[in-house]
Parts: structure tokens; sequence; C-alpha cells
């Protein structure tokens, strides 16, 4: 099994030192560099990078630079999501995202996990753990989304938290690390909708 296999495989693998996984951390770097230097009124050019980084059609989705990824082929992202500036998604395990998330600035959804001891570490090993996360949900600013978490549909994560653990559907939740402070009732604000819909 090659690194990379290994990698999306939730296995430990060499994180530096092989020339396949370089290749493709490399270019994924590129196309990152080339999107956070264009101009946001240049849309199909970012689109068009946004597409081939992504390996994926976006659908009403926006993401605004700087923008950063590991690999960006480990990311599958529904359709009308905002993902806004300075985010970082750290894909060396599985990202999913589901339709219509919003995610504040400078969010980071980290999938790597590295050995405790000095000396594994020192071996460049690591692995990555899937994140998911379900539709209609709103991360709020500098939230850090940590390996191996799978986050339900209707969550809110209020700014600055530190998700360790599992959230089930419409959770609010926050602080260091996460907790679910009440069940949200996707129900209360229908007048709201009803207005601007």
């Amino acid at each position: 099994m090659d690194e990379f296999t290994k990698m999306i495989s939730g296995d430990w693998y060499l994180a530096s030192g092989n020339k396949k996984l370089a290749k493709k951390w490399l270019h994924a770097k590129k196309l990152c560099e080339q999107l956070n230097q264009t101009s946001l009124i240049e849309e199909e050019q970012r689109q068009h990078i946004l597409e081939e980084l992504l390996q994926q059609n976006l659908i009403d989705t926006t993401i605004l630079g700087p923008f950063m990824v590991d690999y960006g082929v480990n990311i599958t992202i529904g359709a009308h999501c905002f993902v806004n500036h300075n985010c970082y998604f750290m894909d060396d395990g599985l990202i999913t995202i589901g339709d219509n998330v919003l995610f504040g600035p400078q969010v980071t959804l980290a999938t790597p996990e590295h050995p405790l001891t000095s000396a594994a570490r020192n071996l460049k090993i690591e692995t990555g753990k899937p994140i998911t996360i379900g539709d209609n949900c709103w991360f709020g600013a500098n939230v850090t989304v940590l390996s191996g978490v799978s986050i339900g549909s209707g969550c809110v994560i209020g700014a600055g938290a530190v998700v360790v653990h599992d959230l089930p559907d419409n959770s609010l939740a926050y602080g260091v690390p996460a907790v679910v402070q009440r069940q949200i009732d996707q129900q209360s604000e229908q007048d709201l909708v009803d207005e601007f819909e």
C-alpha cells in the first residue's frame, strides 16, 4: 500500500520523504497560492482553480482567500456553502462537508494526528482521521475541529471553540473543549424564515 493510500485509510504513514506524496502536496499548495492571488471579481478563474484543487464541481459555494488545504482531493464539500477568509482545511484525512454549511474566518479542520512520543514523531510518521460535517451547520470565527470528529446536521459552533468530540444534530456548542449547551429548535425562528423566503 502506498503512503497516500495509507493516509486516506487512516493508517500510519510516512508524512515526509515520499516523492509521490510530496508532489500531491506541492500541487495543492501551488493551486492555493494561485487562488489566493486571484481577485474576487475574477469569478470564473477562481472557480476553475477551486474545482481543480478539490476535484469536484462546486454548486453555489463561495470560498474566500486566503484559503489553504494540504491536498484538496480529500475534501468533499456540498452545495450552497460559504468559507470565510483564512480557513485551513488540513485534509490528510478525509473531510466531508454537507450542504448549506457556513464557516466563519480562521476556521481550522485538522485531521492529522502525530505520535505522542518524541522518538515516534522523529520518524516523521502521522495518521489522519476523518472529519464529517452534516448539512446546515454554522461555525463561528476561530473554531478548530480536531481529527475523527463527526458533527451532526443543524449544529452551531460558537467562536473560538475547539471541537474534540462528536456532536449530535442541532447542537449549540462552544468552549474549549466545546460542550453542547443546548439543542436548537429548528422551528423557533419560522416567522423570520417566512418573512424572507
